[in-house]
């Protein structure tokens, strides 16, 4: 922990600001001082869903000291925040590392808020609550933030955003009828489950609209997402994409293989690339997968399989069907 300190230090990242102008720096100095009161024994209330079992609002022995610690980690290095197992909330948790990413402030003072209040704000002003249980019944690869923010996340979305489909029609996201074989990466549930993407009376998943709107809500950047329907949008994206990624990390849904829900993935680079064996060129598409990490691939293999990304309004022009080339 002390070396993501010293990391976050030497990087100038403790000094940004969230928006009410408070630093990172002031947030952690603060966070100390509720630990220093904790284990000296004073009552140091704690939200009921951030209990174990049987505790005390004012007891949770740790909880604060391991807050601080996943925090610390999930600033120094945003590509180890997890969906986790068993679990729907790939865009939930790319809307998470997205905002420690591009925006540590804000993400250190709601982790906060949610850790000792039981619910905050976005940029924008949709409350975000704690939901579920934490801690002791963590999801099984997913952190403590983790738990914190995405299940908290996913519900914002659909309570402000019911119109699952949008204005014009939207992809599901995390979502098909899986069993312990079956899972976007190839990778097994370890129990059969039945849970469709997108059905917002059961809270499963989100769709590419509400994704879209959740990532604007977070980080204020006039965002919107657009569906990829044609191919003359398929041939322009890859230069729009790189363009966004001058402004940080690109949110984007892919198609799962033979399906209609997808799965969100956050892109973080497009790298050139070389083949001494055949003397050409190419571009790989370096990207955060919720469920395995930071991981990669050939660009014409993954714009592809990309059914909607989330861009800045004035680059998402560029992509609505027929738009005029720029």
């Amino acid at each position: 922990m002390g070396n993501a300190l010293d990391r976050l230090e030497a990087n100038g990242v403790l000094a940004q600001m969230d928006k009410n102008g408070v630093s990172i720096a002031h947030h952690l100095r603060k966070l100390d001082r509720a630990i220093d009161a904790q284990n000296r024994g004073e009552n140091v209330r704690i939200p009921e869903k951030f209990r174990p079992p049987g505790g005390r609002g004012d007891t949770k022995e740790l909880a604060l000291t391991e807050v601080r610690k996943h925090l610390l980690f999930d600033l120094a290095r945003p590509r180890r925040i997890r969906q986790g197992q068993d679990t729907l909330d790939c865009a939930a948790a790319v809307a998470q590392s997205t905002l420690a990413r591009q925006d540590p402030g804000e993400y250190v003072r709601m982790t906060m808020e949610l850790a000792t209040a039981g619910s905050t704000k976005t940029r924008m002003g949709h409350k975000v609550s704690l939901d579920g249980a934490v801690g002791d019944s963590r999801v099984r690869g997913r952190t403590l933030t983790g738990d914190l923010f995405q299940p908290g996340l996913k519900r914002m979305a659909q309570k402000h955003w019911p119109d699952a489909d949008g204005p014009a029609g939207s992809t599901s996201l995390g979502g098909r009828q899986y069993s312990s074989t079956m899972r976007y990466g190839n990778r097994g549930f370890g129990t059969t489950v039945r849970r469709l993407g997108g059905d917002v009376g059961a809270g499963e998943a989100l769709t590419s609209y509400q994704y879209g709107q959740l990532v604007d809500s977070l980080l204020a950047g006039n965002q919107a997402s657009v569906n990829i329907r044609t191919g003359d949008q398929r041939r322009r994206l890859p230069s729009v994409v790189r363009e966004a990624l001058d402004s940080g990390s690109v949110q984007v849904g892919l198609r799962t293989d033979g399906g209609q829900l997808g799965h969100a993935v956050e892109v973080l680079r497009m790298d050139a690339t070389y083949d001494q064996g055949t003397g050409k060129g190419g571009v790989t598409v370096v990207y955060q997968d919720p469920q395995t990490g930071e991981s990669h691939m050939p660009a014409g293999q993954f714009f592809d399989k990309v059914a909607h990304v989330t861009l800045p309004v004035g680059l998402r022009l560029r992509l609505v069907d027929k738009a005029p080339e720029t």
